[in-house]
């Protein structure tokens, strides 16, 4: 990457940049007249049971973000938007080397013993289970997620998977139909585009300034040069992430094929974990992380009751 590129991504050439909050760097979606008729936009938004305060920030949160700020209006149809609460997945894991139970809800999109078959060993076996029951968990809720935005008819053009943490400015979502302009010019095949992570950036994954990245997977590193959160983890977290049904279905069974781990790590590639099967050969993921004030993790929902 020349200096000039590297510039406009507020990266250094030498190490990643860290420890810098979202709402620092430069929007990377401008107002603009998108190039498509009024985005049919599904939110489906992950809550666990029984967390009803979550649940209401997460609710007013996209009431707020899908409102016109004045400035943009009508770029999202009004009438085949869907918003719709997706239930955390919370599997009860209870011995190592044997399938953890699931909950009514998630027996209907998931079968365990087939989840079983997509733990990596390690995590069977040696990982406890509290952990284990939360990998699981996050990986199956987010892929429920990517089931029902296939399943949605008549079929939206994006689905925004977020977690009931999530922030979004107010009319954020007015400004999706030129986010996706913009990732069908950068990458016509791309699978997944998370918004608002934290952790480490790294120039040389920066493929469009200002402050997009691809998401390609780093060495954990806790070097003096990586002080971002998470100790080195380039790209982390997963809170919003805009799908496409054109691509999801092969996103899907790749994730699948790589096997249970966190989310956010599933989303790199080559996906780098210390649970991860050895030995993989399964297709790339086209994934990628854009940095922008209008998205974020709303850090006081980390408080809310049942957290």
């Amino acid at each position: 990457m020349d200096s000039s590129r590297a510039a406009a991504c507020d990266l250094s050439l030498r190490s990643p940049l860290s420890g810098v909050h979202p709402t620092d760097r430069a929007p990377f979606v401008p107002l603009c007249i998108p190039k498509r008729p009024p985005l049919r936009l599904a939110v489906l938004w992950i809550n666990m049971h029984g967390h009803e305060q979550r649940a209401r920030h997460a609710i007013q949160t996209i009431a707020r973000a899908i409102q016109s700020d004045g400035r943009v209006s009508n770029l999202i149809s009004q009438h085949s938007g869907r918003t719709e609460r997706i239930e955390a997945v919370a599997p009860t894991c209870l011995h190592p080397g044997q399938p953890c139970m699931l909950s009514a809800a998630a027996s209907s999109s998931w079968n365990a013993t087939d989840v079983f078959g997509m733990e990596p060993p390690k995590l069977r076996q040696h990982v406890p289970q509290s952990k284990r029951r939360h990998a699981i968990g996050n990986f199956l809720s987010h892929l429920t997620c990517y089931r029902r935005c296939l399943e949605m008819r008549p079929p939206p053009d994006a689905c925004l998977v977020m977690e009931d943490d999530a922030g979004l400015a107010r009319g954020f979502l007015q400004t999706a139909p030129c986010l996706l302009d913009k990732m069908e010019a950068v990458d016509p095949n791309w699978h997944a585009l998370r918004l608002g992570c934290w952790g480490a950036r790294f120039a040389g994954d920066c493929v469009r300034p200002p402050a997009l990245f691809r998401a390609q997977s780093h060495p954990f590193n806790k070097s003096a040069e990586a002080l971002a959160p998470g100790n080195g983890m380039a790209y982390g977290g997963a809170h919003l992430t805009l799908v496409r049904p054109a691509t999801l279905s092969s996103l899907i069974s790749t994730l699948v094929a790589q096997g249970v781990m966190p989310i956010d790590v599933a989303l790199t590639n080559p996906p780098r974990h210390q649970w991860a099967r050895k030995q993989q050969s399964v297709a790339e993921v086209h994934s990628y992380v854009s940095d922008t004030p209008g998205a974020f993790i709303a850090h006081g929902a980390a408080s809310f009751p049942g957290s």
